[in-house]
């Protein structure tokens, strides 16, 4: 059920400029002292879908193009933004690499969605990159050590003891199933505090089975559960009685997510969502299937189509909640992330 989509923008905050913007505040006239003190507590609270994080123009003080936003990289456990992927493009010849940023490293506008990067040139040349095709091992500390190092404890966002990271792009359009293993739907987008990289909450799309139409419900991103590997599905246990007091909308009518009510609404309905237990939920020893799978792949490529499922009456039947891309067919991965018999 993965959608393909583009992600087209991103502003997050820094705290300590923030901070800085108060001060100056205070040297102001009075009158003036409280449009920058209301302009400066908008920016802090000031919210933006996910899916625009990535392809944002990133910008110095001086208003001057440094490069753009390739993706974000999120603590899934703890609904945290750690890190914004930037490249450079030609700017002092640093096309070729991506740069991890702490999200704190940042700053943006009360009135604009517009990034700011207030690093001179030779920092900016001297950080720790990776080529753009070699992208790191999220998971171990390498690449993250180097770089919460060179930038400093300042902006570097100390890791958690149960720390997830994945790439933003990754997370949206993320299957999630029940927690009777069956698909539930997918991420469609999540929701970031400006302020502070936090993951207000992530937005989710029902199966069909769910008869909900075109409907879209918030969750907390805590309220999933994550797969023993990065590319399981998350679980979500929730019933319909739940789900109808959740926030919800239409897919062509968004919320504004700077909306003082709707962020009340959230908040609220939040406050009383206990989600069920999913710890029954547990994945097959690793290739449990495999005998399966090769039985039905009769021309060896691989991947199944629905006509060889339909060898197999408990394959059949799982077919629909197996096949969610679009081409129609199911890989070895697929197959044994998502058949349960």
């Amino acid at each position: 059920m993965k959608h393909a989509f583009k992600m087209t923008a991103l502003a997050l905050a820094m705290g300590p400029l923030f901070a800085v913007s108060v001060a100056q505040a205070g040297d102001a006239p009075p009158k003036d002292r409280a449009a920058q003190q209301q302009k400066a507590a908008v920016a802090s609270a000031r919210h933006m879908r996910a899916s625009t994080l990535i392809g944002k123009d990133v910008r110095n003080p001086q208003g001057e193009k440094l490069g753009d936003i390739k993706d974000i990289v999120v603590d899934v456990h703890n609904s945290q933004v750690h890190y914004v992927i930037l490249e450079f493009g030609g700017f002092l010849g640093l096309g070729e690499k991506h740069f991890a940023y702490p999200v704190r490293a940042f700053r943006t506008t009360a009135d604009k969605d517009e990034l700011v990067l207030n690093v001179d040139r030779d920092r900016l040349k001297n950080a720790p990159g990776f080529e753009r095709n070699k992208w790191p091992d999220w998971g171990r500390p390498d690449y993250r050590t180097q770089v919460d190092k060179y930038f400093g404890d300042s902006v570097a966002i100390k890791p958690a003891a149960n720390m997830r990271l994945i790439r933003g792009s990754e997370l949206i359009g993320k299957d999630v199933n029940g927690a009777d293993g069956k698909d539930l739907g997918e991420i469609e987008d999540v929701v970031v505090n400006l302020a502070n990289g936090n993951i207000r909450y992530a937005v989710l799309e029902f199966d069909k089975a769910w008869s909900l139409g075109d409907k879209r419900f918030a969750f907390p991103l805590q309220a999933f559960r994550t797969g023993a590997k990065l590319g399981d599905d998350f679980v979500l246990n929730v019933t319909r009685e739940q789900l109808d007091r959740m926030p919800g909308f239409e897919r062509s009518k968004w919320p504004d997510v700077n909306d003082a009510t709707w962020n009340r609404d959230v908040e609220t309905k939040f406050s009383t969502f206990k989600p069920g237990p999913t710890a029954a939920v547990t994945a097959p020893p690793a290739g449990a299937y495999d005998g399966l799978f090769k039985r039905l792949d009769t021309n060896n490529d691989g991947v199944l189509t629905e006509a060889e499922a339909r060898r197999d009456p408990s394959v059949a039947k799982a077919w629909n909640n197996m096949k969610r891309d679009k081409d129609g067919r199911v890989t070895r991965a697929e197959f044994e992330q998502r058949y349960r018999p």
